[in-house]
């Protein structure tokens, strides 16, 4: 049961953390994605910079530098205003370009992110694979340690062995449906799919040590139960009441890791969505106040035009 109870702790925190790496791409996807369109601005803004500017570019070039202003001069030349004074286009073509490759860097540094959250995915993915077979190997050999026990040693392990079983099936069968939303979402990260196969098919490292000490400590459940059953009754007793105490300590580490858990995991959804809004809120005021500086602009352009008529 102690074996139980320690893996269906590390088979929750294998999902947790599967679940916070997702998080983690995605917002460093959605940055990816701002990074982008900035850039496809930054090259629209050099093309429209070699040509005629309007009014209408004005919106353009306030998303990537909010100080600026164009106005239109008596000679009917657009000129380039920030805090009042002209900006020559050699000036601001030079300060796009450097823009421009800062953005590079910086899409260069979010595909790493993602790639190196991609291979820590495949990993974790593995381990959650094999922790998710061992543990049910581990519940049937409880059952079976069980079934060999004492009716004696049944009745003073009952509650604890039907707790404990029951709250490693419940890690289980969360860690299903968790593990269904995620393999959908992850399909198209290389090696995922291969992550995602039984543990006998899986390429770990460690996975058969560890398999191996899970087995040793399973087996020596089992051999447990005999021995106790053999014992001197005052002997017996006394191993079972620090078996049972063990096994309540585990009981509570197991519910108290639990809640922290859930606890770590909510405040993660809960951040990750508030980055989400937050980003979405930013793009929608930037885009209002790009459009209200191109209508300002052209109304602006308006009224020189229809002052300069008779």
């Amino acid at each position: 049961l102690q074996t139980v109870a320690r893996q269906t702790g590390e088979y929750e925190a294998a999902i947790a953390e599967l679940e916070r790496l997702g998080q983690q791409r995605q917002e460093v996807v959605t940055r990816r994605e701002q990074h982008t369109q900035e850039s496809g601005k930054v090259d629209q803004a050099l093309t429209r910079l070699d040509g005629d500017l309007s009014s209408e570019d004005e919106a353009l070039f306030q998303d990537l530098d909010p100080g600026l202003r164009f106005e239109r001069g008596e000679d009917g030349r657009m000129r380039i205003l920030r805090d009042g004074q002209e900006v020559t286009r050699d000036q601001l073509r030079t300060e796009l370009q450097q823009k421009r490759q800062t953005l590079e860097t910086q899409i260069a540094e979010d595909n790493h992110q993602i790639e190196e959250t991609d291979r820590q995915i495949v990993a974790k993915r593995q381990e959650a694979a094999h922790r998710q077979a061992a543990l049910q190997q581990s519940i049937a050999e409880a059952e079976q340690a069980f079934q060999q026990m004492s009716p004696e040693e049944q009745a003073l392990y009952g509650d604890m062995h039907r707790s404990t079983l029951q709250q490693a099936q419940q890690a289980l069968a969360e860690g299903a449906r968790v593990l269904e939303r995620l393999d959908a979402e992850f399909a198209h990260i290389p090696g995922y799919a291969e992550a995602c196969q039984a543990p006998s098919l899986i390429a770990a490292g460690g996975a058969e040590a560890v398999a191996a000490a899970d087995a040793l400590e399973a087996e020596s459940v089992l051999a447990a139960a005999p021995e106790l059953a053999g014992a001197a009754s005052e002997h017996q007793e006394a191993v079972a009441r620090q078996e049972r105490q063990s096994l309540e300590a585990a009981h509570r580490d197991l519910a108290r890791s639990s809640v922290e858990r859930t606890e770590l995991k909510q405040q993660a959804e809960s951040h990750f969505l508030n980055r989400i809004f937050e980003m979405r809120r930013e793009l929608a005021e930037h885009e209002t106040e790009r459009r209200a500086h191109q209508q300002e602009a052209i109304e602006r352009d308006s009224r020189k035009l229809n002052s300069g008529n008779p």
